[in-house]
């Protein structure tokens, strides 16, 4: 099975901008991230017979994900009283006569 990978703009293939070929996914997802594109697509081929094409979205940079992560309000006093009673429940022995109930 041979692949080939292209960058593009839309997550249908055959729609938007491509550029490409690319013998390897990471070419592909570089490529689309400094044109600042969303996907990229996989495009199958089986003995010269095209089997078919799979699009993904590119992975959002690690820069992206701390923004992300660090917009996340902490938990208010209810929220962290709440958490502390399920995990107090999840961690207490189980009486083996209601188990299952």
């Amino acid at each position: 099975m041979q692949k080939i990978y292209v960058a593009q703009t839309d997550e249908t293939w055959g729609t938007g901008a491509q550029y490409g070929p690319f013998d390897t996914s990471g070419e592909a997802e570089r490529a689309a991230k400094q044109l600042g594109w969303g996907y990229v697509t996989v495009l199958s081929w089986d003995d010269e017979v095209f089997v078919g094409a799979r699009t993904y979205p590119v992975a959002p940079s690690i820069e992206q994900l701390r923004a992300v992560i660090a917009g996340v309000p902490p938990l208010s006093a209810a929220e962290s009283k709440f958490f502390a009673f399920y995990e107090d429940q999840l961690n207490a022995p189980s009486d083996p006569k209601t188990a299952g109930r």
